[in-house]
């Protein structure tokens, strides 16, 4: 019960979301990065970005000069997170008690099922149906996913806290 408790508050105060500390970023514009082009063009077009262009010399034997796309926040958004959306728990399915040698500290990895909810509109962008971040992310709406994360017992401070947290945007 207190695990459950730990990871649905941890999950309903860690929203999804684009790290921010990316920006600026200049993505040349060639097919190795048509998917970012589009997730950011569209991020641009919802007000999150603003968008600049220039033509550079990239270097490459097919292509000599082509242009560059600069990304950077919208400075009236600054201060916002990017969220994609929420990471909803549905049931904890496994504890298991780790021990080690190193440590006396009491370790559970706990396995859970997880739905994606409440997603930002702007996934459903039709430039963005080619990107397979988001496809799992979709597709993750109506199959649950499974995880699972380190808690571990802070004698000290008297509660639990979560250690190796999962990537919820791992689509492989």
């Amino acid at each position: 019960m207190i695990f459950t408790e730990t990871l649905t508050d941890y999950l309903q105060r860690h929203p999804i979301t684009i790290s921010a500390s990316q920006f600026p970023v200049s993505v040349a514009n060639i097919p190795e990065n048509a998917e970012k082009l589009a997730l950011f063009d569209t991020l641009t077009e919802e007000g999150w970005l603003q968008k600049t262009s220039t033509v550079a010399d990239v270097g490459n034997k097919k292509v000599l000069f082509t242009r560059v796309f600069n990304y950077e926040l919208n400075r009236s958004r600054q201060d916002q997170p990017i969220i994609v959306g929420y990471v909803q728990l549905e049931h904890v399915i496994y504890l298991e008690l780790l021990t080690s040698n190193d440590s006396e500290d009491t370790r559970y990895r706990v396995g859970f099922t997880w739905l994606y909810h409440q997603p930002s509109p702007w996934i459903w962008a039709p430039a963005l149906s080619a990107n397979p971040e988001l496809t799992f992310i979709k597709s993750a709406l109506k199959v649950p996913q499974t995880a699972d994360i380190h808690l571990v017992w802070e004698a000290d401070q008297k509660r639990w806290s979560l250690q190796q947290w999962p990537t919820f945007l791992n689509a492989e």
